[in-house]
């Protein structure tokens, strides 16, 4: 499932992507992490000194970070890049 993940999200994104109309999908996803994080620094015992803002800011870096590599290595494996 993991090696068809992006034939799968082009195919979905082409096909499907504009049924996507309720935004909220993108801010369940980071939200998620989010309180994950929360629920990990309090079974540590640390008073977490990130706020929210910073947070989602650092989880929306991140998840750009990663498409960005996906369409680095998409195009390395096709030869477009030189």
């Amino acid at each position: 499932m993991d090696a068809a993940s992006d034939v799968m999200s082009d195919w979905l994104d082409k096909y499907h992507g504009a049924e996507v109309t309720d935004n909220k999908i993108f801010d369940d996803l980071p939200k998620l992490y989010e309180d994950k994080f929360h629920q990990d620094m309090a079974a540590l015992n640390v008073q977490c000194l990130f706020s929210s803002f910073i947070l989602n800011i650092y989880i929306v870096l991140l998840s750009l970070l990663c498409i960005y590599r996906n369409c680095l290595v998409h195009l390395a494996l096709h030869g477009k890049l030189s």
